[in-house]
């Protein structure tokens, strides 16, 4: 019985810090970004209108949500999303179009955005109802500290 219990617990840390580096990751990425393209054009219109497409990925991929069902194992979900993040990010370390960086990393934030959705699911699948609020608050006082952390890091980093 005890494994029961404590196996969820160990679930739900490793969703934390799993959540906590992958988000870290996605917000020093975008920081870093929107100051490269700042750099790169000297405009402060064309770096804000990349925050736009940090968030359009989220408007064009919810309503495909609910149809997608992934029959597989959540780590082996998260293992392979994580791997294909990989793929846009290292192909922005080898451009300086600011058209292909802002499409590379639609890319990415829309392959983010489905991860963070099914970390969702994770919390709810291995969780107990009496405790899921409790939970969903923890999880929320994650990412809430990596929208403060992971800005400033991503700042730090290039200057």
């Amino acid at each position: 019985m005890a494994s029961g219990i404590t196996r969820p617990n160990h679930d739900f840390t490793l969703l934390l810090i799993a959540d906590f580096v992958s988000s870290f990751g996605s917000s020093m990425s975008a920081v870093a970004l929107t100051l490269y393209l700042y750099e790169i054009t000297h405009d402060l219109m064309a770096s804000a209108l990349f925050t736009v497409v940090t968030l359009l990925p989220q408007l064009f991929v919810s309503p495909f949500l609910g149809a997608l069902k992934l029959n597989a194992p959540f780590r082996l979900i998260f293992s392979l999303g994580e791997l294909l993040c990989i793929v846009p990010i290292a192909t922005l370390l080898a451009t300086d179009n600011i058209v292909i960086i802002c499409c590379v990393f639609f890319v990415y934030e829309a392959i983010f955005f489905v991860l963070e959705c099914l970390r969702a699911e994770f919390l709810k699948a291995i969780t107990d109802n009496s405790i899921i609020q409790k939970r969903q608050s923890m999880s929320r006082v994650v990412n809430d500290l990596v929208t403060v952390v992971g800005p400033l890091a991503g700042g730090a980093v290039l200057t």
